[in-house]
């Protein structure tokens, strides 16, 4: 659904532990961002994108199935650790709005360019 990108900025931003750990930018907004990192970004911060599929019906309604991937970057490996469990409690399971349902499907994490990376994917049934 194209308001889900939407849906993930309001649930991570209202999560106490997230808000927590990342923290908020020069402009006082908590440094979640959709698909890039404004240049002078202080880590840690938390960037997402999503794409979707829509299964219609004849009625114009049907499910629509998402995937977003949020990339946790952090000075440190805990950080994005301590980070990745927030998002992944304030994100597993949630129901509300048009979001059906909300799963951890996979993982990764690399090193680069200074950072330390945490790259989770959800899969997201919303209406």
């Amino acid at each position: 659904m194209i308001t889900t990108g939407k849906a993930i900025y309001s649930i991570l931003s209202a999560n106490t532990g997230v808000k927590t750990l990342v923290g908020k930018d020069k402009d006082n907004n908590y440094k979640i961002y959709p698909l890039i990192i404004p240049e002078g970004t202080v880590l840690p911060c938390i960037v997402y994108e999503r794409s979707f599929v829509n299964q219609g019906t004849k009625e114009g309604t049907g499910m629509s199935d998402s995937t977003i991937n949020i990339t946790i970057l952090a000075k440190s490996y805990k950080e994005t650790i301590d980070l990745s469990e927030a998002v992944a409690t304030a994100l597993i399971g949630y129901r509300g709005g048009s979001i059906r349902s909300l799963i951890l499907t996979s993982g990764a994490e690399t090193y680069a360019e200074g950072a330390f990376i945490q790259a989770l994917t959800f899969s997201i049934k919303s209406v």
